[in-house]
């Protein structure tokens, strides 16, 4: 099911979307670790059936640590990976970046 876009979503056109992606086995999740440093990045090396076609995530931050937010780069979606930018550097090595992946049903 190929939704168009919109800016919003109903609860039941969410839900039926991921049960979708789920029974197609098409939604991953992982951790990747931030450097010291890292505004940017890529997770790759993933090696997916499929390409995605949503990649959300959080930035996991060490007590103390920054706030920050994220955006993926949307034309570097791919059966390897996606690329990434954040808001600001990371001061520590204890920052993650956890991601759900999800690609058409």
């Amino acid at each position: 099911m190929s939704v168009p876009y919109q800016s919003t979503f109903t609860g039941a056109q969410v839900d039926t979307a991921i049960a979708q992606s789920l029974a197609a086995g098409r939604i991953v999740t992982g951790s990747y670790s931030l450097p010291e440093g890292s505004s940017s990045g890529s997770v790759t090396g993933l090696d997916l059936s499929f390409t995605p076609e949503r990649v959300l995530f959080t930035i996991e931050s060490p007590t103390a640590g920054g706030v920050m937010f994220g955006v993926v780069i949307a034309d570097s979606l791919s059966r390897d990976g996606f690329d990434f930018a954040l808001s600001a550097e990371t001061d520590a090595s204890t920052y993650v970046l956890h991601y759900i992946i999800i690609g058409p049903v």
